[in-house]
């Protein structure tokens, strides 16, 4: 059972994201300037709604001028954290992410990937040391939407490979495809 722990690491990493988009649109629908903190499974969880408490680590990724809807952040005792900002904008899809493409590498972020196949989505991720990074920015009708999140997985136990490939879903992980 060494992997369990991380699995079950995964997981909440993998559901991490939904449930912070969700709040973060629950919020929104609330009204001006809220915010909620409580703590689960170990994880200390913030939940803002407008432009107080952008968590610090994105403070510097926050479009200029653009709205912000809300923002979350995460941490636990052992390092894994994330934060999550939601904002939008009347620019242009590719002004935005010109200009991310531009601030992430002014402070240090390393671009990994850059997916502009669609015609109103772009998609930027990176990482700077141990530290992960995504940016989606979405052409919605007369704005742009843009969503940036950060995060870092805690260490936790080394993932056994042969471990994995005897892997056999069940009732509680079902199969994934």
């Amino acid at each position: 059972m060494k992997n369990s722990n991380s699995n079950f690491t995964s997981v909440k990493r993998m559901a991490l994201p939904a449930v912070l988009t969700f709040a973060v649109l629950s919020l929104t629908a609330c009204g001006n300037e809220k915010s909620v903190t409580y703590s689960s499974g170990g994880m200390t969880n913030t939940f803002n709604e407008g432009e107080k408490g952008v968590p610090k680590d994105l403070q510097l990724l926050v479009y200029p001028g653009a709205e912000i809807a809300g923002s979350t952040s995460a941490q636990d005792k052992d390092g894994e954290h994330s934060a999550f900002v939601s904002l939008s904008t009347p620019d242009s899809l590719e002004r935005v992410s010109d200009w991310y493409q531009d601030s992430l590498k002014k402070n240090g972020w390393t671009i990994d990937n850059h997916d502009a196949t669609q015609p109103s989505f772009v998609s930027i991720s990176g990482h700077q040391k141990d530290v992960e990074i995504n940016v989606i920015v979405a052409q919605d009708a007369n704005k742009t939407t843009i969503s940036v999140s950060e995060g870092k997985s805690g260490e936790g136990d080394p993932v056994d490979e042969e471990e994995i490939e005897k892997f056999t879903p069940n009732s509680i992980v079902p199969p994934t495809e």
